[in-house]
């Protein structure tokens, strides 16, 4: 009887750990992309997590603003509608047409923007989002009624005084100080006050 020796195919134990290695280095390198798309994803949820929550803050407070010295009965009209230090806006217009000033102030409370007087509340949620800065800034402006005078003196002549403010909310979400945001936005007020001379 004769035997036969069969040689057998297949891979070595050397061959087969190299292949396991380079599948462990395939898959790390996987999921090292993963994590960091998923982190970079992450982020970027936060970020327009704390811009959303900031412009809608900002959104509220311009038409609010823009209504400054709004009022039915011309006869108890003041220009002196609206007041502001460094971190607060108060001003004043008439929400229900009743002839009478309604007060509103916006200010910095704490980390949170409340507004007061009509209307009470807080306009950002302090869960999600911490204000770390409220500024505020008066831009007015004075135009004579005659276009071709170009200098305005006092007394002199008619003039309308135009009336804009620029606020800046600096914040940043509570959960990650990490990450902050600041926006501007400077706003009008539509009601501008025509000075004649006495």
């Amino acid at each position: 009887m004769m035997i036969f020796k069969q040689n057998q195919s297949g891979v070595t134990l050397i061959e087969l750990m190299i292949a396991m290695l380079i599948g462990l280095i395939v898959v790390g390198a996987t999921l090292t992309i993963f994590l960091a798309t998923l982190k970079s994803s992450n982020d970027n949820l936060n970020m327009i997590r704390l811009n959303q929550e900031l412009r809608s803050i900002v959104t509220l407070m311009v038409n609010d603003i823009r209504r400054a010295g709004y009022i039915t009965d011309l006869a108890s009209f003041n220009r002196n509608n609206w007041a502001n230090s460094a971190s607060s806006i108060k001003f004043y217009y008439d929400t229900d047409s009743d002839g009478d000033y309604d007060e509103f102030e916006y200010k910095n409370d704490n980390g949170t923007i409340k507004v007061s007087g009509a209307v009470n509340g807080e306009l950002s949620d302090p869960s999600v989002v911490e204000i770390t800065g409220f500024s505020i800034i008066n831009n007015n402006v004075c135009t004579t009624i005659d276009q071709s005078c170009p200098v305005l003196l006092a007394g002199d002549a008619s003039y309308v005084q135009v009336s804009s403010i620029t606020f800046t909310i600096n914040g940043r979400l509570t959960n990650d100080n990490a990450v902050s945001k600041s926006v501007t936005e400077t706003v009008r007020i539509r009601n501008d006050n025509l000075v004649t001379p006495p």
